[in-house]
């Protein structure tokens, strides 16, 4: 499946960005995910269900848990090891790298991609004061445009990202393509049981870079998805 998004992949993408920036310019915790600035937002998601246990929370440095707006763990579920090589897909803040680095150990890696350039600089001081820093590379790429080796991960992890992209097809070809072969995908991501309204739809993809706008539709077209990135699938 192909589909073109112009214009509104880089009108997207431009609205994103700025959006994240500005969330890591006064430390997160001000301006929730997908909505205005609000009082009581001092988590996100993830953070304020329960997704990360309170051994997680307690591992990572201050500071890290106010730049998290993920709605998954996917370090929770990737099964990751020591020794591993692992890359995050808009790694965001740093909350996932931190701790996907803290169980490869020091004979892995971890690479945190994102293409907001003050939440790296944000990453990057706390991977610094986690102590992590020789394990750890933070790039301010495009996840449609990674820059990195083919074939170079073990495991690629992505925490309510992809469902910010509005070229989802090219963001599973590089997810793919940095794997190894027997590679693990590992994502946390919004999706949509039901389809929206069409003009529901265009309203939220030209006024919003909020988590709805590029939501995939049921389980079946993520399947679609891999498969057109040449990810082995199973299900519909």
């Amino acid at each position: 499946m192909s589909v073109s998004y112009e214009p509104a992949l880089e009108t997207t993408k431009e609205a994103v960005k700025a959006r994240y920036d500005r969330f890591a310019e006064v430390g997160g915790h001000r301006e929730a995910c997908c909505g205005p600035e609000v009082a009581d937002s001092c988590c996100g998601y993830a953070v304020g269900e329960g997704l990360y246990g309170e051994a997680d929370l307690a591992a990572v440095p201050e500071g890290a848990v106010d730049l998290s707006r993920g709605c998954g763990n996917p370090t929770g579920f990737a099964d990751l090891r020591p020794g591993e090589v692992v890359v995050d897909l808009g790694c965001g803040g740093g909350i996932d790298v931190i701790l996907a680095a803290q169980k490869v150990g020091p004979s892995g890696r971890v690479i945190g991609i994102d293409f907001a350039p003050q939440m790296i600089a944000r990453a990057s001081g706390l991977v610094a004061k986690g102590g992590l820093s020789d394990c750890v590379e933070l790039r301010a790429e495009d996840i449609t445009t990674t820059q990195l080796p083919d074939a170079c991960a073990d495991v690629v992890i992505s925490n309510c990202v992809f469902n910010l992209c509005p070229d989802q097809d090219a963001a599973y070809r590089e997810a793919f393509r940095v794997l190894r072969p027997g590679g693990r995908l590992a994502i946390s991501d919004i999706v949509l049981t039901e389809a929206l309204p069409q003009e529901v739809t265009e309203r939220l993809r030209s006024v919003t870079a909020g988590c709805l706008a590029w939501a995939t539709l049921e389980r079946g077209t993520i399947w679609r998805w891999s498969a057109t990135a040449g990810l082995p699938t199973s299900g519909s």
